[in-house]
């Protein structure tokens, strides 16, 4: 050893005043450095223990694996009009899904005829505004059914084919469905698909107004719009959201995923985005949603062009973002209490969802929820605003209710129904139909 590191170890009594003085402040900065290295270290260990859970949150992860590439394709082929399908027996090629042509209302067939093959119950949402159509939704109940996500996207085009606008967002929340109906999240996930976008978000604005209404407590819509084009390979995406409700958590999260799980996407958040599709209603309603696309940096030249046809879609791209849109949609209603800021199930309010099945052929069933016991009185009501039924009225608990009607002596046509109790009302409609 050298000699200069032995006298380091020499007695306090051979130190001078400066000498002392000098390892006293030697040694305070040494424990100061411990200190600080300690807390940096527990700090550390913390904060990476909450992003460690995170990213191998088991229900997550596994359901982003299982996101199949073959199906998406095949999903994409049969809505394109590239591949043929059974439909209630019979063969098809759904080479447009424009609004007046013969395989427009067969697209409605087989997206109620793949979800009812998952398991799922699905309903109409018929609809006469501008335009008259038909809406599709089907719901995965989870623990909490008063509180539901939404995952949704339009399947009606402007010209034949159109696989990326909009195909690829149609069977990305196929995919979603098939893959939610089998599991059990905390929140209800309601699965949507919305006729008439191209001409104005009609189908989707007339639903948002009826939630509005009616008081459906819809915490987050996720829309799928155009999911399937990257000519230069970026995996370049964008989610748009804008300062209404909670959507800025909403995209948040969703970017946030796309890292914890390695979706492998360039994602951007545009706040204020675009109102150009589904989720603007929502918006225009005061819910919160998001929309997730494609990168209007590198648009698809083919838009709204009958060249938009499969061979041209980024299978692998396609493949990223249906992964990111189903664990976004999962993890959103699988929080257990939802850690989206600002968003809490709201169970201090008058709710009534949509009755079950619609259409209505015989029986349909009704659910509510009290906030308070009270005097509660159902009725329901035919086109012209004429009371046909009393189909409930008395006093109920609090809690969740629900009343089963027999509606075959109604004549076929469209209804409404309306929930009043403790001083409030909520509304919906249905359609009744001869089998």
């Amino acid at each position: 050893m050298k000699d200069g590191y032995l006298r380091s170890f020499v007695s306090i009594g051979d130190l001078s005043c400066n000498d002392f003085k000098m390892v006293f402040m030697w040694q305070s900065c040494v424990n100061l450095v411990k200190y600080i290295l300690g807390f940096l270290m527990l700090f550390f260990l913390l904060t990476s223990a909450d992003v460690y859970s995170q990213v191998t949150d088991a229900r997550v992860a596994e359901i982003i694996s299982k996101v199949n590439a073959d199906t998406l394709s095949r999903y994409v082929r049969i809505l394109s009009g590239e591949d043929s399908v059974w439909i209630s027996g019979k063969k098809y090629l759904l080479t447009s899904r424009r609004p007046g042509t013969a395989t427009h209302p067969l697209t409605v067939d087989f997206i109620r005829q793949t979800l009812t093959r998952f398991g799922l119950s699905p309903v109409e949402h018929a609809f006469v505004k501008t335009q008259s159509g038909r809406n599709i939704l089907a719901v995965q109940h989870g623990t909490d059914t008063l509180s539901k996500f939404m995952v949704c996207a339009h399947f009606d085009a402007v010209t034949d084919f159109c696989a990326d606008d909009n195909a690829s967002g149609t069977a990305a929340v196929l995919e979603a469905a098939r893959l939610i109906s089998v599991r059990k999240p905390d929140y209800s996930i309601i699965f949507a698909f919305w006729d008439q976008e191209e001409r104005g978000l009609i189908g989707s604005s007339v639903y948002a107004a009826e939630a509005k209404t009616s008081g459906y407590n819809i915490q987050g819509v996720l829309n799928l719009d155009m999911l399937a084009w990257d000519s230069n390979a970026d995996h370049a995406a964008e989610i748009h959201t804008r300062n209404i409700a909670s959507s800025a958590a909403l995209a948040q999260k969703i970017k946030n995923l796309n890292t914890e799980y390695s979706v492998g996407l360039n994602i951007q958040v545009l706040n204020p985005g675009s109102t150009a599709s589904d989720h603007a209603s929502f918006w225009n309603n005061g819910f919160s949603g998001i929309l997730l696309i494609e990168s209007f940096s590198d648009f698809n030249p083919y838009y709204h062009r009958v060249q938009d046809r499969f061979p041209i879609l980024n299978q692998e791209y396609f493949h990223k973002m249906a992964k990111l849109a189903v664990a976004g949609i999962f993890s959103m209603a699988s929080d257990g209490k939802s850690t989206i800021a600002g968003l809490t199930s709201k169970q201090d309010a008058l709710l009534l969802e949509q009755n079950f099945p619609n259409p209505v052929t015989s029986n349909t069933t009704f659910r509510f929820f009290m906030p308070q016991p009270g005097d509660a009185s159902l009725q329901l009501y035919n086109s012209t605003g004429i009371r046909v039924s009393i189909v409930l009225s008395g006093r109920l608990d609090m809690g969740q209710h629900q009343v089963t009607m027999n509606c075959s002596s109604l004549q076929p046509g469209i209804y409404f129904y309306r929930l009043r109790a403790g001083g409030e009302s909520r509304t919906g409609n249905m359609v009744v139909v001869k089998q």
